[in-house]
This record gives C-alpha cells, sequence and structure tokens, in this order.
C-alpha cells in the first residue's frame, strides 16, 4: 500500500513580539501607546479565525490532561483516511484498467504508436465513394456512385450528415480517433475508397468549423467491405494507432441500422455494451420504406451468419472487393528480413526458417535464427513488415505445456532478466480470436512459476515479456488457418518504429503526382537495396521524389531523373516541387536531380560501377506509358536532328515518343550493369498480368545480375506487380553485353509479347469474369492472396 500525502502538516501559528507593548518618540524621548484597530465581530474571516482559536485552545488543554488518549485518537483517524483513500485509489486503478499490481498495463502508452494517449473510438461507415472532382458537389447524387437501392433524392446529404455528426462527436471528446470506414467496393468508382471520400468531404467543408481540433486525429479505414468489417476493422485500425483497443466506441451511420451495429455486430466481436454507444441519422424519406425492408433481411443474415463468412453475405463481400484487397505484401516478409539480415550483420546471411506447428505459411508468426541479438534489434527497429523480434521461452499446445515449456529453458538464458535490479513488463496478444481484459489479466496471473524478482515498470521497462496466443479457429474466419491452438511466451529483443509510416504518409506530402510511391512500398524498395549512410541511391524514374525520400531518411546519398522537365525542374512552383518534399522531412536534399532519358543516359562513356543502389518503379503503362526522347516526325524521318536555339532553352519541352516496357526494361538493366558497384542492388517493379489463373512468372535476366527476390503485391484480380531484387555479381564488359542482348531478345520473344503489343492497359481495365459464384454451403476456407 502507498502512503500518500495528506496536506501541508499540522497548523502552526508564529506570532511576532516586540520587548515592550509601546513605541519610543525619538525627538521627545517618550514612549506612546498605539490605538488598537477596531474588531469588525461579523465579518466571516473573523468569526473563522475566533473558532480555529478556540478549538484549538480546547485540543491544547485536553492534550496536556490525556496526552496518550489525544495521541491515539489522532493516529486512528489518520489511519482511517489513508485507508479510505487507498481504497477509493485501488478502484478508480482497476476501473481505468491500471492494474500495476498484475504487471499488466491496458493503456500501453508507447511512444512507438502516433496517436498515444487518445482512448474512444469514434467510426463513421461509409456507404458510397465521392466521385466528382469537385468537392462543392457532395450534396449532389450525381457526385457520388450510388447503387440503384440507392438512388433517391436526397441520399447524397445523408452521407454528408454522416461525417458532420462524426466530426461533432469527436470534436466533443478530445481523447476520441475519428475514422471514416469503407473500402474501394465499387468497381465503376475507380481505386476510390469509401473511407477516402468521406475524408475529403470533411476536409473540403472545413470540418465543419472544427478542423484545428479534429482534422489532425482523423484517419482512414480503407479495408471494410460491409457493416461487421466497419466494426471489426476500425477497432483494429484503432490498435495500430494507438497501441491499445477503445474504451468507448461510438458508431455513427443510419437509425435504422442501431439494431445490427449494437446488438449483432458488437456481440460478435464480444464488446461491452455499456461501453458501446450508437448515433443514427435519418435516411431519406423517399427510401426509407425500401430501407426498412432490406435491413430486416440483413439482420436475420448476421443472426444467422455473425461474421458473415457464408452465403449470401460473402457472396456480398465478394462484389465488393473489384481491386482484390488481399491480404496485404505476404511475400515481402521473409526477403525484407533477409535484405536487412545482411546490411546489419557480415555479409551475406544464410538464415533458417520455420513456421510453427499447424500454422499456415502466410501465419503471422515465424522463427528464425539470426546471428546475434544485436542483428535481430536492429533488423525490428528498422523493418517496415515486422512487428517484433522475440527470444523464445517456450510454446505449447495448452498452458501446462508452455508452463513445462519455459522451466526447460536453460536458466542462463532466463536469469540475467530476471535480477532484482530491473524492471519487467508483461503484454498479452492474440491472433484470430479477442481476449477481455479480465482474460489477459488471468493469463499473467499464472505466471507465478517464473522468478521475477524485478519491479513491475508499466511506462518504461528493461524488459518486455510477451504472451501470444492464436486461437483453433480452423479456416473459417477468413484468416490463415491454424488447425490447433498454439501459446508463445518471449522476451522482446526489438520493436518495429510505428511513427515512420504515419509521417511520411502521402496525404501530407507537400509534392505528389498520379504515381507517387506508397510510403509503405518505398521504405520496403529502400530496405530491399540496403540504402544505408554513405551510398548512393539512384532512380532514373524519380517522378515526385518518394522513393528517394525512403532512402534519404535511412542516410542515403541520392540522385534522380526523369524524362519530363517540368517534374524535375518546375514542379507546382518555388514551394511545391521535388526539393520541397526533402525540407519538408528535414532530409539532405538529392546530389542532382536531372531531366534525362533512360534510353539515352546522360553519363560519359568511360564512367561505370559509381552507384550503389538503383530503386525504381519504371512506367508500365496503366496509370502512366513510358517515353523515350523522339518524337513521331523524328522517329519516321519526316524531319532531321535539330539544336534548340539558346534563346528558346528555358521553356523548352523536348519532344517524346512512346516507350515499351520490354525495351523500359532491358534499358534499366543495361543502366544497372554499367553504374552498380559489385554487390550493388537493382530494385524494381515488374507487371503481371494474369492470364488463365497461371501464377508461374517470368522475369528478365542479365549476365551480371542474380536474382535475390521477386515479391508479388496483387493489385486486382487480374493484375499484379513484383518487386524484383538483384544482385550484381559480374562487371560490365563488351561481351556481357552482347550476351544481354541476346538474352533480352529471347525473353521478349517468348514472355513480353503482350507488354510488346501494348495491351497491359486493355487486359487491366477489360470486363473480366464475374468473381460471384454460386453459394458455398461449407465453411468459407483461407483465401490467402491467389483468390
Amino acid at each position: 500500500m502507498n502512503k500518500q500525502s495528506l496536506g501541508q502538516g499540522s497548523f502552526k501559528s508564529f506570532l511576532s513580539y516586540s520587548n515592550s507593548r509601546s513605541d519610543l518618540d525619538l525627538e521627545s524621548g517618550t514612549s506612546f501607546r498605539k490605538p488598537r484597530k477596531p474588531k469588525n465581530s461579523n465579518s466571516f474571516p473573523y468569526l473563522v479565525k475566533k473558532m480555529l482559536k478556540s478549538v484549538t485552545n480546547r485540543l491544547r488543554n485536553l492534550y496536556k490532561l490525556h496526552p496518550i488518549l489525544v495521541f491515539l485518537v489522532t493516529l486512528s483517524f489518520g489511519l482511517t483516511v489513508l485507508f479510505v483513500v487507498s481504497v477509493y485509489e485501488n478502484r478508480f486503478r482497476i476501473g481505468s484498467g491500471d492494474l500495476r499490481s498484475n504487471a499488466f498495463d491496458r493503456s500501453s502508452s508507447s511512444s512507438s504508436y502516433p496517436f498515444v494517449g487518445l482512448r474512444n473510438l469514434v467510426m463513421v461507415a461509409g456507404h458510397s465513394v465521392y466521385t466528382s472532382g469537385n468537392c462543392g458537389d457532395v450534396d449532389e447524387e450525381d457526385s457520388w456512385f450510388l447503387e440503384s437501392y440507392q438512388k433517391h433524392k436526397g441520399q447524397a446529404a445523408s452521407f454528408v450528415a454522416h461525417i458532420k455528426e462524426g466530426v461533432e462527436i469527436a470534436a466533443r471528446d478530445d481523447g476520441a480517433l475519428l475514422l471514416f470506414s469503407g473500402g474501394e467496393t465499387r468497381k465503376d468508382a475507380g481505386p476510390r475508397s469509401e473511407a477516402q471520400s468521406y475524408w475529403a468531404v470533411a476536409d473540403s467543408k472545413h470540418w465543419f468549423g472544427k478542423k484545428e481540433g479534429v482534422r489532425w486525429r482523423a484517419l482512414t479505414e480503407e479495408h471494410a467491405r460491409d457493416s461487421f468489417e466497419n466494426l471489426l476493422f476500425s477497432v483494429c485500425r484503432f490498435k495500430e494507432l494507438t497501441g491499445i483497443y477503445p474504451d468507448n466506441i461510438t458508431v455513427v451511420s443510419y437509425d435504422f441500422k442501431e439494431e445490427r451495429f449494437a446488438q449483432l455486430h458488437r456481440s460478435a466481436i464480444g464488446f461491452p455494451d455499456t461501453r458501446f454507444f450508437y448515433s443514427g441519422t435519418p435516411t431519406s424519406s423517399t427510401s426509407k420504406e425500401s430501407a426498412l425492408k432490406g435491413e430486416a433481411l440483413v439482420r436475420t443474415q448476421f443472426q444467422e451468419d455473425p461474421y458473415g463468412c457464408l452465403g449470401s453475405l460473402r457472396r456480398k463481400k465478394l462484389g465488393r472487393d473489384p481491386f482484390h484487397r488481399s491480404i496485404p505484401l505476404l511475400d515481402y516478409r521473409r526477403p525484407e528480413v533477409e535484405s536487412l539480415a545482411q546490411l546489419f550483420g557480415e555479409g551475406e546471411v544464410s538464415l533458417e526458417w520455420k513456421i510453427p506447428e499447424y500454422h499456415h505459411p502466410d501465419s503471422p508468426f515465424h522463427f528464425v535464427n539470426l546471428p546475434n541479438e544485436d542483428v535481430a534489434r536492429n533488423i525490428s527497429n528498422r523493418s517496415i513488415l515486422v512487428k517484433g523480434i522475440y527470444e523464445l521461452w517456450g510454446e505449447g499446445g495448452t498452458y501446462e505445456e508452455l508452463e513445462a515449456a519455459i522451466k526447460d529453458y536453460p536458466d542462463e538464458h532466463k536469469l540475467p532478466y530476471l535480477a532484482s535490479g530491473s524492471t519487467f513488463r508483461i503484454i498479452v496478444d492474440s491472433f484470430g480470436k479477442v481476449m477481455s481484459f479480465q482474460e489477459q489479466n488471468k493469463r499473467i496471473q499464472e505466471f507465478v512459476y517464473i522468478p521475477f524478482k524485478g519491479q513491475v515498470n508499466l511506462k518504461n521497462p528493461d524488459h518486455k515479456f510477451w504472451l501470444m496466443e492464436t486461437d483453433d479457429y480452423g479456416s473459417n474466419n477468413g484468416l490463415p488457418p491454424v488447425v490447433q491452438k498454439r501459446i508463445f511466451f518471449g522476451r522482446e529483443v526489438g520493436a518495429a518504429d510505428r511513427k515512420l509510416l504515419p509521417t511520411y504518409q502521402l496525404k501530407s506530402r507537400k509534392y505528389l503526382g498520379p504515381t507517387a510511391m506508397d510510403a509503405e512500398v518505398a521504405f520496403l524498395m529502400a530496405n530491399q537495396a540496403l540504402a544505408t549512410t554513405g551510398k548512393l541511391v539512384y532512380d532514373p524514374f524519380v517522378g515526385t521524389g518518394s522513393i528517394l525520400v525512403a532512402a534519404a531518411h535511412f542516410g542515403a546519398m541520392t540522385m534522380g531523373a526523369d524524362i519530363d522537365i517540368r517534374v524535375v525542374r518546375d514542379g507546382r512552383g518555388p514551394d511545391c516541387n521535388v526539393w520541397s518534399n526533402f525540407k519538408q522531412y528535414g532530409l539532405p536534399a538529392p546530389v542532382s536531380l536531372l531531366r534525362a532519358d533512360n534510353n539515352l543516359p546522360p553519363w560519359r562513356p568511360g564512367l561505370k560501377e559509381v552507384i550503389d543502389a538503383i530503386i525504381c518503379d519504371p512506367p508500365y503503362g496503366v496509370r502512366a506509358g513510358g517515353r523515350k526522347s523522339g518524337g513521331r516526325k523524328l522517329m519516321k524521318g519526316v524531319v532531321a536532328p535539330y539544336t534548340i536555339p539558346d534563346d528558346k532553352r528555358t521553356g523548352h519541352i523536348p519532344s517524346t515518343a512512346p516507350y515499351s516496357l520490354a525495351e523500359c526494361v532491358h534499358d534499366l538493366l543495361e543502366l544497372a550493369a554499367r553504374m552498380l558497384v559489385l554487390g550493388g542492388r537493382l530494385v524494381f517493379f515488374y507487371p503481371v498480368l494474369r492470364e488463365d489463373g497461371s501464377t508461374e512468372t517470368h522475369f528478365p535476366e542479365h549476365p551480371c545480375f542474380k536474382l535475390v527476390a521477386a515479391c508479388e503485391q496483387i493489385l486486382s484480380f487480374r493484375y499484379s506487380r513484383y518487386l524484383v531484387t538483384m544482385t550484381k555479381i559480374k562487371p560490365y564488359s563488351d561481351e556481357i553485353a552482347k550476351s544481354a542482348m541476346e538474352m533480352h531478345l529471347n525473353f521478349k520473344e517468348n514472355h513480353l509479347k503482350w507488354l510488346e503489343d501494348g495491351n497491359l492497359h486493355s487486359g487491366v481495365f477489360s470486363p473480366a469474369e464475374s468473381l460471384v459464384g454460386e453459394p458455398n454451403k461449407s465453411k468459407p476456407k483461407y483465401r490467402g492472396k491467389y483468390v
């Protein structure tokens, strides 16, 4: 029990007296008495002072007569007050989830999360995608992509009402995180999410007068395909951003959906009803009757299938996933760790990987042997896809098996972290299930067999221990299946930097273009290229510089080129260009930005092997087509090559001609073979058009390079791209140049006909067969990345 300070001490009065009761007149040598100030007997301060003086005198007299009795009474009163304060404090801590005595802190206020301190969730469920380019038309139905059942007068206004209601609720609660939830659900609306649409509308409305207080804590969840996923994914997104699950949840949607959210969905995720609130707004009067009928049917379906995994609810989800937003970047995890192990280790490192027993290859848990703890810590601190690396002390299918495994773990590995001079904390996490606060607390109390001698520190402990539990849910909830329950316990060696991606997110970037690389993928590419201090990184298709920004963050010197002089020289003004993106984050400016053509590189003939890494996203004709120097008249020989006069060079924009991806990739490989140092890396994206469901992919080859990794990112049902990582293993020579041309022609003939014919764009956007099949009466299996 902690002793609390109850005050400033007992009352004491210090009175100042002179040697005589009169003052001396220096001129006459006589003394005189000062007149007494009249007392106002009716004033409140005087009455209080008189009462306190009387009580003090009585206590003083009582103490002289019965000193022991007064001492015992005073001691009893003090202990009673301490007991009351202590009980109140413990109850307050339990109510707020702060159980310090059990080494578990629900607040998890780690500085690694960007929105630590926000404890409540306000979720606005999306219902449509905003398609107009003018945000002044948000109240018009034509500005939104509406399904047939949504085409009613006043429907658009109801969307704006939801947005406004969510903003106002968040404005009244300084501890709330506002999330707009909804994925890319309409194919004809393009790759725009409902969540981003709502956020853009709120921003165009200046957050309804609440911009300063709300905008900084308003974000999006862009994967939900139905109302259950709106709630579930928003809770998960809240955990990603704050490090905790929300204390309270407020859902904003239509008033007739209250029972669905407040009863069915809330019960499905196991959230307490006392901390769940619903704010409903009315639908348009013309659609109310049909909306109520449809809602009754949907409620019945969710009552039979709470998670929406079967029958018509499942088919509806598949229909609302036209761009195949699957579990992202699964293929990238191992190559990233292996690249970072090489960067922080001594040369190339061969890692041994193992999947936990009964786990799917897409499981979030992997066993790996690393050279030492410093390498493991550096990898976890820099990695984008690794949440944490832990020294495994034990695992088992039951808590009895886990206890036996922990006891069998060598003491020389455990005892240094259990010493009395250290502090610790235990954190409980789960996968495929939800554990209540009481369950987590109970799990922690069961570790009495571990001889912890140190003190609990919930804010900044010396050592963090993690208990991670998976459920035996099989394959009926859409996650990678786990056939049998597994429990892991270990010590945290290192954790990821959770502030990195929110800091560099594109929506806060000053200068953007239509093909700006997503921050997460840009940092992954920089890790694959082993970007670090002292290395020179080059991007021949620099655009707005997103990839170089990521490389510069890791300390590399950067250099870029682009064929469009307006991008590298002008941007959108002196304060909105490639250079301003580096200035925004306080990063060193690029060594140089060139107007250069990948087909006609600007390097002098004798210059070679000066670049450590080349990272780029070549244009492959989906959002932006490739261009090279020339022009139709010049390429056809209608006009001869010419020189631009000096007085016209400043405003001159050179002519360009189409540049096929086959030619572009060959030129890129030739550039890298000449300019990369031995051991340098080439990292670039390579598109793939999936035909007839084939998953076999062939990549361009070059005699100077060895393929290190090829990681797939599925962008739609028929179109994906691979992040290809190559390492230079041979110096460039004329003989190798001839061999490379032969390999290029062979590859082009056998595998690149569809690229040469320019069919990628039409293949991506041509109508595809419906993904919605017949009802599946069996439990849905884990779809993985190949849906």
